[in-house]
């Protein structure tokens, strides 16, 4: 029994939560009929999707065994015989159309069956062809989400139906590319699409980090969540916050873009021109001062 349950792979019924997503959003769930509805369809899901992978793993029986991990399933390991396996894996897939009936709608029962029709036709024929291989596990979880969508009657906005989509394609991408770097070289002799995906090396690069990078951020950081709070018993200093007015005149007669009215400025960071910043150390809210610097040419 055990090599039995191993073999319809519980831990990826996790996937078929994918049938609550539009009901979710439409917020329908917390309604009795639309949440049986949408349970009845996790459960079909499941069924549907272990007796997938008995047939699956009956197809696969001797690419199985020659996976480094694969070999390891019930089927390949001769755990579990070929002649229960395909007996498991018809009576799973007509138990799942019987529940998905149970919804009293046509729909789910018709995306059920093209999940199914799908997934054993990939492990019969598409996971043999490149790009379709990927083309159809991912359809798998397009169609869960549909299949939530029909069972509780709700439309799927094509924001919806996009995100699902690139999002399962992505996904599965991942996988593949990340089995190929598993495998190595000898990937295409454990499933033959990879030796047709052109192979592009990824190799990350880590840029050190220095010390006084840390403490440039660090300072960014605090001067962006820093509390200003106003100082009445001394006398401005470096690292300050200073709001000044000023108006820079040349030979009596202003000079153009040397005026501000309300001017946010921190003290010692030599944004101004020389001497500027030094002449108003000391100054206290409300001074006045006139002194004498260099513009430049």
């Amino acid at each position: 029994m055990n090599a039995l349950i191993r073999t319809a792979r519980p831990k990826q019924w996790l996937k078929n939560i994918l049938v609550f997503a539009a009901p979710g959003a439409a917020g329908v769930l917390d309604q009795g009929v639309s949440l049986g509805r949408a349970l009845l369809m996790f459960v079909a899901f499941c069924l549907a999707a272990s007796g997938t992978y008995f047939w699956n793993d009956v197809l696969d029986v001797e690419a199985d065994r020659a996976h480094p991990t694969k070999s390891r399933r019930p089927i390949a390991a001769g755990e579990v015989g070929i002649g229960t396996a395909k007996l498991v894996g018809t009576l799973l897939p007509l138990l799942a159309l019987g529940v998905a009936a149970l919804t009293t709608r046509w729909e789910p029962v018709a995306v059920l069956a093209a999940y199914m029709v799908i997934t054993l036709s990939y492990s019969a024929v598409w996971k043999h062809v490149a790009v379709l291989d990927l083309v159809a596990i991912a359809s798998g979880f397009v169609l869960r989400a549909t299949a939530g969508a029909v069972a509780v009657d709700v439309p799927m906005s094509s924001w919806f139906v996009l995100v699902t989509t690139f999002g399962s394609l992505f996904i599965v991408t991942g996988k593949r590319y990340a089995e190929a770097i598993e495998l190595g070289d000898g990937a295409h002799e454990v499933r033959s699409t990879l030796g047709d995906y052109t192979d592009y090396p990824f190799t990350p690069e880590i840029d050190e980090v220095t010390d006084e990078q840390v403490e440039q951020v660090i300072e960014q950081l605090r001067d962006q969540q820093a509390s200003l709070v106003p100082v009445e018993d001394r006398g401005a200093q470096d690292e300050d916050f200073a709001v000044i007015s000023f108006e820079g005149r040349r030979d009596g007669e202003p000079v153009e873009g040397a005026q501000a009215d309300r001017f946010p400025l921190v003290l010692g960071k030599e944004r101004m021109i020389p001497g500027f910043e030094a002449n108003l150390l000391g100054m206290k809210e409300g001074d006045e001062r006139t002194f004498t610097v260099t513009f430049p040419e």
